[in-house]
C-alpha cells in the first residue's frame, strides 16, 4: 500500500494524500488508553470472561438459558475487536450486564450441589 502512495505521488504532485482519518484517530486513541493500565486491566479481564464463556460450550449454553428465563433473550458477551472503536466498552459493558445473570446460575448451581448432597445422604442412610 505503501508503495502504491508514493507511486501515485510522484505522478501526481500536485495532489494532496491525506491517509484514514478513521483510522487515525483510532490509532490515537488506542496510544491514549494505553497509559490508562486500569483501563487496560479491566478490558482484558472482561475479555477472558467473554472468551471463556465462547470457548466452552455448556457455561455458553447454561449463560444462554439463564438469560431466556431472565430477560426474554440471551445477551451475548461480545469480544473486542482491534479495529472497532467502542468494541472495548461494548466487551465490558456485556459482561456486567450479565453479571447478573452469572451470580444468579452460580447460586443456582449452589442449591442444586447442596440438594444433591442431602438426596445422597439420605439414601446412604
Amino acid at each position: 500500500m505503501t508503495a502504491s502512495w508514493e507511486y501515485v505521488k510522484v505522478q501526481h504532485p500536485h495532489l494532496i494524500f491525506i491517509g484514514c482519518s478513521a483510522h487515525a484517530l483510532h490509532l490515537l486513541f488506542e496510544d491514549a488508553v494505553s497509559e490508562i493500565h486500569e483501563f487496560g486491566t479491566v478490558v482484558r479481564d472482561a475479555q477472558q470472561i467473554a472468551k471463556y464463556f465462547r470457548l466452552h460450550h455448556i457455561p455458553h449454553a447454561v449463560l444462554g438459558s439463564v438469560a431466556n428465563d431472565a430477560v426474554g433473550g440471551a445477551t451475548a458477551l461480545q469480544i473486542p475487536c482491534s479495529t472497532r472503536w467502542g468494541s472495548a466498552l461494548d466487551c465490558v459493558n456485556s459482561v456486567l450486564r450479565n453479571k447478573t445473570l452469572t451470580a444468579q446460575r452460580r447460586s443456582i448451581g449452589r442449591k442444586r450441589n447442596h440438594r444433591s448432597r442431602r438426596h445422597q445422604t439420605k439414601d446412604q442412610q
